[in-house]
């Protein structure tokens, strides 16, 4: 088995990892991100970087890529082209546990365990006011994408920091959280399906002084169906039906409690379409927020008849640890076990 880890943050992790499991029949080739695009040209970095992964898939035949964390969107597509799995290892979630795994981005849940008595659990009465949470953290509106951070890292731009930047794209058509924030509203405000549903803001608790400007601006809008959720995790995912956001763990967490999730800007951590609703404009938005309430109107809410088998295994052998120290046999098992997984399929020619 050949794979590549790509790396793109936390060196440090894969130099660790990576001597204790490799081996003749398991060989592991490192790609650091930032070293490739040093040796690319910053005007035509997209098209150079794509014609790498061209060079790099027909030179030799690989079977996976390893990333700690999701790759580029550049890379992903590259993958599918080339029929390369993308296995990628983090924290996938918090509540009611931790469970950092690794799991098979493009993974086909439902044919993985079909035939494994998969239950449907008992949904709740159907809901005539579905409830929507819109989770506003320190990456909720990401402006650059991996390729971005690391042109701009390279180029020592002072204005740039760091740990305010997510790797995703999102459609460029706002230009802040505010502005996310005034977008969500105007459509919960002018659709009367939506409107007769309750609009929840849940900005982030550790780090509630990020967000004074949204949670004053929230305040101020005056609208009898539209508040501020400040409730404990675990209350909160039970009252919540649908989730909007663009990157947040609440909505994996979400994915785990029943509840809709609708992924915006296509470019979001965790978008199996199997899991998640992708929206990648404000028109997708909104037509997706009306199918989410027709189904609970008529459904409930109710959990995904996989997760618990998923769940089960991401305790078991898709589990591993995402920090130091390392078990190298526990890893290996993971990365065989999530590779084994089927792939839904893809136009493999097609470059998101």
């Amino acid at each position: 088995m050949k794979i590549i880890a790509y790396i793109s943050v936390r060196h440090y992790l894969f130099a660790q990892m990576i001597p204790g499991i490799s081996s003749e029949d398991f060989k592991i080739t490192p790609v650091i991100l930032h070293n490739v695009l040093e040796k690319l040209n910053p005007e035509n970095v997209r098209e150079e970087f794509s014609s790498f992964w061209d060079y790099v898939f027909t030179n030799e035949k690989y079977d996976a890529l390893w990333s700690y964390h999701r790759p580029d969107e550049i890379t992903l597509a590259k993958c599918r082209q080339y029929n390369v799995s993308v296995l990628i290892q983090e924290f996938f979630g918090r509540y009611p546990f931790e469970l950092p795994s690794l799991l098979l981005s493009d993974c086909d849940f439902e044919e993985f365990y079909r035939g494994k008595n998969l239950y449907e659990t008992a949904p709740k009465s159907p809901n005539e006011r579905p409830v929507i949470t819109v989770p506003v953290e320190e990456l909720i509106f990401p402006e650059e994408d991996a390729l971005d951070i690391q042109l701009k890292r390279r180029l020592k731009d002072p204005r740039i920091k760091m740990h305010k930047i997510s790797y995703w794209n999102t459609d460029r058509l706002m230009s802040s959280r505010i502005d996310f924030i005034k977008k969500i509203v105007e459509i919960f405000s002018t659709n009367e399906d939506i409107r007769s549903c309750k609009l929840l803001f849940r900005p982030k608790l550790s780090y509630m002084e990020l967000f004074s400007e949204e949670i004053d601006y929230i305040k101020k809008l005056n609208m009898p169906n539209v508040s501020l959720d400040f409730s404990e995790i675990k209350e909160s995912l039970e009252n919540t039906d649908i989730i909007v956001c663009m990157h947040s763990n609440y909505a994996v967490d979400g994915i785990r409690a029943g509840c809709e999730s609708i992924i915006y800007g296509n470019k979001a951590f965790y978008c199996n379409p199997q899991l998640v609703t992708l929206s990648g404009n404000p028109f997708e938005l909104e037509i997706s927020l009306k199918e989410k309430i027709r189904k609970l109107r008529s459904d409930g809410k109710r959990i995904k008849p996989f997760m618990p088998h998923l769940i089960k295994d991401m305790e078991g052998p898709l589990r591993c640890t995402c920090e130091h120290p390392y078990d190298h046999v526990q890893m290996k098992r993971a990365i065989l076990y999530a590779y084994s997984m089927p792939r839904l399929e893809h136009d493999r020619n097609k470059i998101l």
